[in-house]
Formats: structure tokens, sequence, C-alpha cells
């Protein structure tokens, strides 16, 4: 059921990702598309298509909200320029790719009043809530936590593969598990890069680990030939839980797996799985308010910035020049 409108927006970037995943969920949340920022557009859609950012700023209402989904070497000066003109801002991740961009992001939404928010789609599932709850209250029990993101390939025709972080699967890849562990308010610098495959030159796959507040804490993520998509949490207890896929949005099964510890009065040494249902993701994000973005924006450029300045650490470990 389409909710009561939210307002309009204008999408940047007209790529597949905003075509198949984007424009639908605005549809169901209430959202109305008024126009697309694009060189490329397709000739069979009736919206107005503006061949750059500053004539739909120029040709658009004032209340539009622009929808970001450009490369991410295009974010820092696509947003701002949404921001000076007084625009609400959704924008894929990752937002940026440098500590300066963020602070400067920063500093101009407080100054317009207006709301920018990175596009973690996975953050609202409710299993991934379940894993933020356990990671905020019992990482004092927690032994061990291990992250998967892998890819089979490069799809053709878009960013990844291009030169430097903005192209990497190390930063397009990588900031989802940076990002949960800055939800959760787990501090990154304690990882950092401890393997790359260069076999695969337009996307190696990457190792990164660390021990961060006793606890230790790894993931992977890259090319590896096979799709993985995985979050695990083991206690010291030898009790567990775990996530497959874990940094999705879209509708479908998650397979949840619970393991019961040595303490555990029904004995250790078993794992009870279930598969549980996620809705739309996308669709629950696009439906919150503006208040609320606003009310959460401080705790969001923190976690940004966070992960932006992990980004920037890791990728200069893996040789890519700021």
């Amino acid at each position: 059921m389409i909710v009561a409108s939210r307002g309009r927006c204008c999408i940047v970037g007209y790529g597949a990702h905003a075509r198949t995943k984007l424009m639908p969920a605005l549809a169901e949340s209430g959202w109305r598309t008024i126009g697309l920022v694009s060189r490329t557009a397709a000739p069979s859609t009736e919206l107005p298509v503006f061949t750059s950012l500053d004539s739909a700023l120029s040709a658009l209402p004032e209340r539009t909200t622009y929808i970001v989904a450009s490369p991410p070497s295009a974010h820092f000066r696509q947003v701002s320029a949404i921001v000076e003109a007084g625009c609400d801002v959704f924008v894929e991740k990752p937002a940026f790719l440098l500590p300066d961009e963020v602070d400067s992001v920063r500093r101009s939404a407080e100054t317009k009043q207006v709301f920018v928010a990175e596009m973690f789609m996975y953050l609202e599932a409710t299993v991934v809530g379940t894993a933020l709850r356990l990671l905020k209250r019992s990482w004092h029990e927690i032994r061990r936590v291990e992250m998967v993101f892998t890819l089979p390939s490069v799809p053709e025709g878009t960013f990844r593969g291009g030169d430097g972080l903005a192209g990497s699967l190390l930063a397009d890849v990588g900031c989802y598990p940076l990002s949960l562990l800055a939800r959760a308010g787990i501090p990154l610098e304690g990882l950092s890069l401890r393997s790359s495959s260069t076999e695969e030159a337009r996307a190696p796959l990457y190792s990164v680990a660390g021990r961060v507040r006793g606890v230790d804490v790894r993931f992977v993520v890259g090319l590896a030939g096979a799709y993985r998509n995985s979050l695990d949490i083991s206690s010291t207890d030898g009790a567990g839980w775990a996530i497959e896929p874990c940094f999705y949005g879209r509708p479908g099964e998650r397979r949840v797996v619970t393991r019961r510890g040595r303490n555990d009065s029904d004995g250790g040494d078993v794992a009870v799985e279930q598969l549980l249902h996620e809705g739309n993701a996308f669709t629950t994000m696009f439906s919150r308010g503006r208040e609320e973005w606003l009310s959460t924006q401080a705790q969001r450029f923190r976690e940004m910035s966070a992960v932006t300045d992990a980004l920037c650490r890791l990728g200069g470990q893996a040789g890519f020049a700021e």
C-alpha cells in the first residue's frame, strides 16, 4: 500500500541500481520523482532529464530532495552543491572518501538545516538490529566477530575497478562491515589491512583484522569467485550467532544460526537454524520522516566520519594514493 506523499525527489545518476532498486522503493514509500540528472538516461523515461546537477537545482522546486546514486568520486561535489542549495539529500555509500569532505558537508548541513543520509539500507533489517543490540550490550562477552562480503565478479560498465580508492571494492564493499561496527559504537582504529590478493588487478581480495577492546575482529571483502555475505559473532563460552546474508537490503530470507554455549542449561554445542523473512529495507529507509533524519544526524555524521577515516587508513595500507 502506498503511504502518503513524502515529497518530491530527483535522482542523480541513472544507473541500473537507481532504476531497479531506488526508484521502485521511492515510489512505494510515497515519494514522487520529478527529475533525473544523467548524461546517458534511457530515452524511454518520461521524466525531465537534466544533463547537469546545476541545471536541476535551478529548474526544480526548492524543497526537492535529491537521491545521489553516482560513483563515490562525484559524491562530495554533488552533495555539497545540493546542501548549499538548501535541499535534503540521500547519498549512496560510501558517502565520502576524505575526512575533510565529511567535516565540510557536516558544517554546511548544520548551517542550512538539511539532512544528509547515507544509504546503508541493510541497517533497517530486523536481524541486523538484533546483531547491533548484541554487539552493543554484550561486547565484553564476545570473543570474535567475523564478517565476509565477497563477490564472484565485478559488474561491467560500473565505477568498480576504476583507479584509486573510489573505484575499489575495499571502499565499495569494505564500508559495509565498517558501518556495522561504527553503528554499534565499536572503535575502528585498531583495524588494519592484513592481506591483499592482487591476482585480479581490478578487484583484489582484502583481509582486515585487529583486536578491538579485547575482541578479535576480522572481515574479508572483495573478489573471491563466489558470493558470500555473512556475520558471525562468537562469545567466550562457545555460544554464537550468525546471519547470512547480513549486508543486504532487498526482501527475502535470512539464515540465522544460534549456537548455545558451554554454560547453557540445555547443554553446549547445539546449533539452532532459522529462516527469517525480511521486508524491503529500501522502502523502510525511504519511509522515515524528515524530522527523524534530522534528529539522528549528529550521530550519523560521527559514524560516517569513523568509517571514512578507516577507509582512508586502510586505503593507504593497500597502496591507494589519497
